[in-house]
């Protein structure tokens, strides 16, 4: 039983000398592969450093370069924008004086408009007034207006507009054909202190003298007086009854007179003393 152990241990004991043979030479290459291992891994790690050092210049190189061009593209954006705000303003400036000139002539044609409209529309108004003739018997002649245009602080307006504002406030502006100012030659219309009136009939004269009256006698204008109109073929008969009323007044026969146009003839209206 020794016998076959030690057999077995002589061959296991050769066999070992060849695994260690083996061994040996597997440690040989081994320790080969491990310094090529470490030649490649220093080669390696030299590649990754070189690489890295490249990385990091060619970052940096990089990074200088995109701020210079930044840095450029600001420059350069600041001044188109610098130059553009310059052209824009000067353009602004430019476009807001045109257009201040355009308004200003839109303002000037709407009013060159509206006063032809104006002028237009009174036309139209007066081409649509009914023709009446300028009868004597249908006319008033109203004096002492420079007063209601004092009172009225309207002193430069024209007679023909004070007279219409009268008629106006009697109700009578519908019923009147005309209105004439009277001044002297040689003085200017704004000097006009009296007026003539002509009306569409005599009823119409008559009901607008009477309020007239009755409004200058309230307002207690006294300065104002309202006429009947003559044809000039009747002045010097109006004028010789207007001499005899003021010496009946005189010798106190009457109180008051009127010399009135009553159917195209002077004629004087009286009122005695007493009532009589």
């Amino acid at each position: 039983m020794r016998h076959i152990e030690a057999t077995i241990t002589a061959a296991q004991a050769s066999e070992l000398e060849s695994l260690k043979k083996t061994v040996k030479q597997l440690c040989g290459e081994l320790k080969t592969y491990e310094n090529l291992l470490q030649t490649n891994i220093d080669e390696i790690t030299e590649a990754v450093e070189i690489s890295e050092a490249k990385t990091s210049a060619s970052v940096s190189d990089l990074c200088g370069t995109f701020d210079g061009q930044l840095q450029a593209a600001a420059e350069t954006t600041d001044k188109k924008i610098n130059d553009r705000g310059e052209v824009v303003r000067a353009d602004t400036v430019r476009s807001l004086v045109n257009q201040a000139k355009k308004i200003e002539e839109i303002r000037m044609s709407f009013d060159k408009q509206i006063r032809e409209a104006v002028k237009q529309a009174v036309e139209n108004q007066e081409a649509a007034r009914p023709k009446f003739k300028k009868l004597a018997a249908n006319g008033i002649f109203f004096t002492g207006l420079d007063v209601i245009r004092k009172r009225e602080k309207e002193g430069d307006v024209d007679v023909t507009s004070v007279v219409h504002n009268i008629l106006h406030k009697v109700g009578s502006a519908p019923y009147y054909t005309d209105i004439i100012a009277i001044h002297l030659k040689s003085s200017p219309r704004s000097a006009a202190n009296s007026a003539i009136i002509y009306f569409q009939s005599t009823y119409h004269k008559n009901h607008a003298a009477a309020q007239i009256r009755m409004m200058l006698h309230q307002e207690k204008y006294i300065k104002i007086g309202i006429h009947d109109l003559f044809n000039p073929v009747d002045i010097l008969t109006s004028k010789a009854l207007t001499a005899k009323g003021f010496e009946l007044k005189r010798r106190d026969v009457i109180s008051k007179f009127r010399i009135s146009n009553l159917e195209d003839m002077p004629t004087m209206f009286i009122a005695k003393r007493g009532g009589a």
